[in-house]
């Protein structure tokens, strides 16, 4: 990916590649885990059978915990459109294929708030290497919020389990972070226009 002091786009670039790597990593081990439900008898013209259901993407597996996890802020979008598509009732556990929903929904617009995330570390490595602002777009503004509050709302609800507790201080951190740098960029920005005003 090069130098990210020479190129001001690795993160943006690196981040999102790791996520599709870890995404399809824990995808394999998800495939892979076969389980075994209540089994079902069934009557077929030679008789009773029983069949034993293979549910290989159980939503409880520890996968999907995982994927949701470091996607966190994929919520935002993630759950209105799945309240959207069931008219309001939501993906409950027990629907057929939660899991693959919530694997794939989440793994992808993942993808994207990896992207941000990175561009984020990149803008605040081209500040302080280059001593260069940039006013922050209104895009920037409520990522980081957006950022934020998922962290918090992750700690909060999943404090019990330490996968989602992990992830939700990192997200919190990433977000105040950026809000924190956005709030300097403004001023820097904001400055030096005054600056350049009283020369002129």
């Amino acid at each position: 990916m090069g130098d990210p002091t020479k190129d001001p786009t690795t993160f943006r670039k690196l981040f999102p590649l790791l996520q599709i790597g870890t995404t399809i990593l824990l995808f394999g081990m998800y495939f892979m885990n076969w389980r075994i439900v209540t089994p079902i008898t069934v009557r077929t013209p030679a008789g009773e059978r029983t069949l034993l259901i293979h549910d290989f993407l159980d939503s409880s597996s520890r996968q999907v915990e995982w994927v949701q996890a470091m996607n966190f802020p994929a919520g935002w979008i993630v759950i209105p459109v799945e309240l959207a598509a069931t008219e309001g009732e939501g993906l409950d556990v027990g629907y057929p294929f939660y899991g693959h929903m919530r694997f794939i929904e989440f793994g992808l617009v993942g993808t994207f708030v990896w992207f941000f995330a990175g561009r984020y570390v990149d803008s605040a490595i081209a500040m302080f290497r280059q001593r260069e602002a940039r006013l922050p777009m209104a895009g920037d503004w409520v990522f980081s919020i957006c950022v934020a509050l998922s962290g918090i709302l992750e700690i909060a609800l999943e404090s019990a389990n330490g996968v989602y507790l992990g992830w939700g201080i990192l997200w919190v951190l990433l977000g105040c972070s950026a809000v924190l740098l956005h709030i300097f960029q403004s001023k820097s920005v904001d400055n030096a226009q005054r600056e350049l005003n009283s020369a002129s």
